[in-house]
């Protein structure tokens, strides 16, 4: 979810500020990169994670390749090196944007 927080007399501001950051997100490429670089990270640490590990690998096994639910929540590594700036833009205009 999105949300802010802030002093009453500033809560138009705040409105504001946040309502532009929905309706014309910038995704700047070094913030891209940034959390590219902390999810890449969290799943390296996961590989060497076995309880993680095997829950993925239950969660592989237990539902079909197509469903949803058999799919890491976090990518993998193959998939977090090719989203794109453009990709991330199209995601949002296609689910969230006006």
């Amino acid at each position: 979810g999105f949300g802010t927080k802030s002093l009453v007399e500033d809560l138009p501001l705040a409105l504001g500020v946040l309502t532009d950051v929905l309706c014309h997100p910038a995704f700047p490429p070094k913030q891209i990169e940034k959390l590219r670089g902390e999810i890449l990270t969290d799943l390296e640490e996961r590989a060497h994670d076995t309880r993680r590990m095997a829950s993925l690998a239950f969660y592989e096994q237990a539902y079909p390749k197509e469903h949803p639910y058999s799919r890491s929540l976090t990518g993998y590594t193959d998939t977090i090196n090719q989203i794109g700036r453009d990709d991330l833009a199209g995601f949002y205009a296609g689910g969230y944007g006006p």
